[in-house]
């Protein structure tokens, strides 16, 4: 099952077929399914038999199943369902075999769309109102993790998705925010509210990093407990990004940049070459975002988000 395509045509749960390999990561396969009777689209996350052969993977994933089961909220991917799949799973034919080890599996909404990273690949950067309105899906969807008690710790590009058409029930979500923006990958999330059997810091593994480099908080870096401010540095480097079309911070190598997190200045919005087009109030609010000491930045997503209002009160 190395190669992605064992499980193409099985079918979960009695229900989820899995049609077509819409992503692969260095942990996981993404396949693209179908609900065999209400035939709507899903998106099926299992780990790579490589990661599943130990009570700490599946317990890591196990716990980002609780998470997002807890997040139901319009700005956040949904989840339909969570399992194991082994060769006692009901309905599962013998060909679809996962072997000795069982593999641990999401059922997602399917999201049609595009990746922030693809965007910022393709565009290089976006101007102020735009990067506004898809900041603000994301910071909508965090808040609400944040007020759940869950530290989201991989904020980046390639975890926002602007979507093309909205579920039902986002639809009937009655609150001013960007609906098109969904914020995805709660996989190293740390939730100060759930009553895990194991401590997060025991779920961790020799040689994992946990967070993207370009992204991560002076301590982070330093591998130090975080909270939600750690959230709200990740999210200044990624908004800052947008506009200018590089992250603060892009050293030659991993450390390279953990060092430049640490210790460097990033240069001010106003100073890149954005050619003046990032407001000087807009760049105020990025720059606290960034500060090195957690204490100097936004106290909460909301106080940032209210800042961003009172920027942007027509939108």
């Amino acid at each position: 099952m190395n190669n992605g395509k064992q499980l193409l045509g099985a079918v979960i749960e009695k229900r989820f077929k899995l049609e077509s390999v819409i992503g692969r990561g260095g942990l996981s396969t993404v396949y693209q399914g179908r609900h065999e009777k209400a035939g709507f689209q899903v998106a099926v996350k299992v780990l790579h038999p490589d990661y599943s052969d130990t009570e700490e993977s599946r317990e890591r994933f196990k716990r980002e199943a609780a998470i997002i089961n807890n997040l139901n909220h319009p700005n956040i991917v949904h989840m339909y369902s969570y399992g194991f799949l082994s060769d006692l799973t009901e309905g599962l034919e013998a060909k679809y075999s996962p072997g000795k080890d069982p593999l641990p599996y999401l059922v997602l909404e399917h999201l049609a769309g595009y990746g922030l990273d693809t965007i910022l690949d393709e565009r290089t950067r976006l101007n102020e109102k735009l990067a506004y309105r898809i900041i603000a899906g994301v910071i909508e969807g965090l808040q609400f993790a944040h007020d759940m008690g869950i530290i989201h710790r991989d904020i980046k590009p390639s975890n926002v998705m602007i979507i093309d058409e909205l579920s039902d029930s986002d639809k009937s979500y009655p609150g001013p925010f960007s609906q098109h923006v969904k914020l995805l990958d709660f996989g190293i999330a740390k939730c100060n509210k759930c009553h895990d059997e194991k401590p997060v810091m025991q779920l961790t593994q020799p040689g994992f990093v946990f967070g993207s480099p370009l992204y991560m908080s002076p301590e982070q870096c330093k591998g130090l407990d975080v909270d939600y401010r750690s959230d709200i540095y990740s999210l200044g480097c990624m908004y800052y990004e947008m506009l200018c079309g590089d992250p603060p911070f892009k050293g030659e190598s991993a450390v390279h940049t953990f060092a430049m997190h640490l210790y460097e200045v990033p240069l001010p919005l106003t100073q890149t070459q954005t050619d003046g087009a990032v407001s000087t109030e807009l760049n105020d609010i990025i720059m606290k975002c960034l500060a090195k000491d957690p204490n100097e930045r936004w106290r909460s997503v909301s106080q940032l988000r209210q800042a961003l209002k009172d920027l942007y009160p027509r939108n």
